[in-house]
């Protein structure tokens, strides 16, 4: 599991394995203790309850995903930079686009999404953010097809 790897990689860092659902009734319970919350879900409801959550709780949030052959990321510092809900401030909008139940997921884009939100997590938990900029209120778009890599300033 990778709560075991983590831990045999490092024996000194404080892992909170928990194997539930998340929903709005248990987001603050699960994710109040967290430095960084990092976001893999495959789904909107999700990622709207743990903007919500982690904007309550002032937590940044790594958000990615993908679909097909394209994927997205993009680091929410609450308060600093626009928030999941302020992207997309409707749910039925996203919902309407493709999804993996549609439109499928090549395995490597969910693969190369998953590592581009690892490093942006190191970014914000080691402070290197002074040379290496976190992705905060930017939008990296990966296309799988092409093997283009398109990065957005996000609104403020």
């Amino acid at each position: 599991s990778s709560y075991q790897a983590i831990k045999d990689l490092n024996p000194n860092i404080n892992v909170i394995q928990s194997i539930t659902r998340i929903n709005s009734d248990n987001a603050i319970d699960l994710i109040g203790q967290a430095n960084i919350v990092v976001d893999a879900s495959d789904n909107s409801s999700t990622r709207y309850v743990l903007n919500d959550a982690c904007i309550k709780m002032n937590i940044p949030l790594v958000s990615g995903s993908a679909v097909g052959l394209e994927g997205q990321i993009t680091v929410i510092k609450p308060f600093v930079s626009p928030c999941y809900r302020c992207l997309y401030p409707v749910a039925s909008v996203i919902d309407s686009c493709r999804s993996c139940d549609n439109a499928g997921i090549l395995g490597p884009v969910a693969g190369m999404i998953g590592c581009l939100e690892a490093i942006e997590a190191i970014k914000l938990l080691t402070n290197i953010s002074n040379e290496f900029k976190p992705l905060i209120g930017k939008q990296l778009f990966y296309d799988g097809l092409t093997s283009e890599c398109h990065l957005f300033e996000l609104p403020p």
